[in-house]
Formats: C-alpha cells, sequence, structure tokens
C-alpha cells in the first residue's frame, strides 16, 4: 500500500476519514498497514495532544507567581521611589528656607519682655545660617525614610480611600523620621538662637548617657507637632489632587500650586505647638507637656505671644510647600521610570 497523505491535527480531533490512503484492495497485508498507520497516527495525536495540556499549565502557574512578583514589586517601587523623593525634598528645603527658618526660631525662642518687639531684636538677622551643615546632612536621610514609610503603607491601605491611608502613613512614617531627624534639629535650633555657635557641638560620651539622651530633648513634642502639621498638609493635597488629577500625577506647577496652600493653612493651625516646641528644644521652657508649656506662654506673655513667627511660617510654608510637593511628584515619577 501507498500512504499518499496523513493530517495529524485531523487525528488530534479523532477524525480518521481525513486520512486519504491509497489501499490495494483484496490484500490483508494492505489492511494491516492501514490499521497500523491509523493507530500511529492517533497515538501520535494523543501525545501531542498531552503535551499542550501539559505546556498550557506551567504557563498558568508562572501567570500567578508574576502577579505576586508583580505586587511586590509595587510595593518595592513605592518604598524607592519615596526614599528617593524624600531625600530630594529634604535637601531643596534646608538649603532654600533656611534663613527664613533661623528667623522664625529667634522670634519663637524667647520669652517677649514687657512692651518688647520680636521684630527689633539686634540679632535677628545676623547669621542665617548658622548650624546649617549637620542639619543638611541629617535630615536627607530622615526625610527618605519618612516619604518610604509614609508612601509604602499608604499603598497598603489604598483601598480604605484616600483619607485613611494618608493618616496610617503618616503615623507610621513620623516615630522613624524624628528617631533620625531629632538630634540635628536640636543643634540647628541651638545655633539658630545663639545658644551654639554651630561650630561646636554637644558633647557627647557614650560613658555619659545625658549627653547622648540631651540630643533627643523635645522629641515628644516635635512628633505631637508634626503628625497633625503633616496630617492636615497631606489630607488636603492627596484630596485635592484626587478630586482634580485623578490617578494621573500631577505636573509640578500644578504640585506646587496645591502644596503651597495645603501647606500655609497647616502652618497657621499648628503655630501654637511650635511655639512651645521651640523653646523646648532651645532650652527656654521647662520640659514637659507641650499643652502645659502653650499654657504658661498664653498665661505669661499674652496669647499673642503664641503666634510668635506667624508671618515667616507662612511665608516659608508657601515657598516650603510648593518646592515640597514639587520636588517630590517630579522625584517620584522619575524613579518609577
Amino acid at each position: 500500500a501507498t500512504l499518499v497523505g496523513a493530517s495529524i491535527p485531523a487525528a488530534r480531533r479523532g477524525r480518521a476519514s481525513t486520512l486519504r490512503c491509497s489501499l490495494d484492495p483484496g490484500s490483508a497485508q494492505s489492511s494491516r498497514r492501514q490499521l497500523m498507520t491509523i493507530a500511529t497516527v492517533g497515538l501520535m495525536g494523543a501525545l501531542a495532544s498531552t503535551a499542550g495540556a501539559e505546556d498550557t499549565a506551567p504557563t498558568q502557574k508562572v501567570g500567578v507567581v508574576d502577579k505576586m512578583k508583580g505586587k511586590v514589586t509595587s510595593k518595592v517601587s513605592e518604598a524607592q521611589s519615596g526614599g528617593v523623593a524624600g531625600v530630594s525634598v529634604s535637601v531643596v528645603k534646608q538649603t532654600v528656607l533656611y534663613p527664613i527658618d533661623t528667623v522664625k526660631c529667634r522670634l519663637q525662642s524667647r520669652p517677649l519682655a514687657a512692651g518688647e518687639s520680636p521684630w527689633g531684636r539686634r540679632d535677628l538677622f545676623k547669621g542665617l545660617y548658622s548650624g546649617f551643615l549637620f542639619p543638611l546632612v541629617c535630615n536627607a536621610p530622615a526625610g527618605g525614610v519618612f516619604f518610604a514609610t509614609k508612601d509604602t503603607v499608604k499603598d497598603m491601605f489604598v483601598s480604605k480611600g484616600p483619607i485613611l491611608s494618608t493618616l496610617f502613613g503618616i503615623a507610621a512614617g513620623s516615630v522613624p523620621f524624628w528617631l533620625v531627624k531629632q538630634p540635628s534639629e536640636v543643634i540647628k535650633v541651638r545655633s539658630q538662637t545663639k545658644e551654639l555657635d554651630g561650630k561646636e557641638w554637644p558633647k557627647i560620651s557614650p560613658s555619659d548617657p545625658s549627653s547622648i539622651l540631651s540630643l533627643f530633648t523635645g522629641i515628644q513634642s516635635n512628633v505631637a507637632y508634626s503628625f497633625p502639621a503633616d496630617m492636615i498638609k497631606f489630607v488636603i493635597y492627596d484630596a485635592a489632587k484626587a478630586k482634580m488629577f485623578g490617578k494621573v500625577a500631577p505636573g509640578p506647577l500644578a504640585a506646587a500650586l496645591l502644596g503651597a496652600a495645603s501647606n500655609v493653612v497647616s502652618a497657621v493651625a499648628v503655630t501654637p505647638v511650635d511655639v512651645a516646641r521651640t523653646r523646648i528644644m532651645a532650652g527656654t521652657a521647662e520640659r514637659g507637656n507641650t499643652i502645659r508649656v502653650m499654657t504658661k506662654i498664653a498665661r505669661d506673655e499674652g496669647p499673642k505671644a503664641l503666634l510668635l513667627g506667624l508671618y515667616p511660617r507662612m511665608a516659608r510654608s508657601v515657598v516650603s510647600g510648593g518646592l515640597q510637593f514639587a520636588t517630590y511628584e517630579y522625584t517620584k515619577q522619575a524613579a518609577k521610570g
């Protein structure tokens, strides 16, 4: 018998009718060869079908694994991009805004004498970059830690909505942020208020735990200040961004305008806490509960004393908010690629 042609796909579908053979009639040998040919082609089709099924299963498993890897990669991407953005934000803000911050600290740090005008102090505008370098070095990693933690936690709770997810992120990022930043913040405030000249650091000795703990003076008041300040600022910013842009990242100009507006509202709201924490770190107020310090200031100097430095804070907040959120959005998107 002569085999003219065979169709493998036909055998896979079990339709032997598509098998075209030319056989010699009446030949038993030809009949046996015909049966063998059909059986062989059918077996080949079955094996091919089995191989196809086996090839499909790993593909499905790999798909699930890829999805899981994608989620992990997303979290890592949020942390990395947030960290890079946070470092960039800290460096830019510290460099540009340090002189305004110096004036603000000098206005707030000393109690007002009777009839004294805070703007008439002689040393108000001298050495505006006093103690600049050490805070610059320490604030960059602190900013990276805060934004990396905040963005990661916020992404984990994104299903809770923009407000709750933002609050969770801020709460998670505030404590590690101040653990890194606090020593440099104490030195900065004391340098700006002339209690240190910016060149002498507090003497630190491993054998004297109190010298190390002195660098963490006022950390409770800083956390008490930063959480409501960041809460107001980021909730307003994120809510406005979500309403205006949805899931699309705003451009640097739009981010700057939204950031400036949200930061001014935050600065005005928490100025009394800022006055109290500045005095605690500068050593011109007794250590203790922030509310107790605020109460004493209001009682001894009048309620207006709780708003010392408000105008520099507002000016700083406009520039700070614009720089912070424009730099943050641009750097975060650039880091994500």
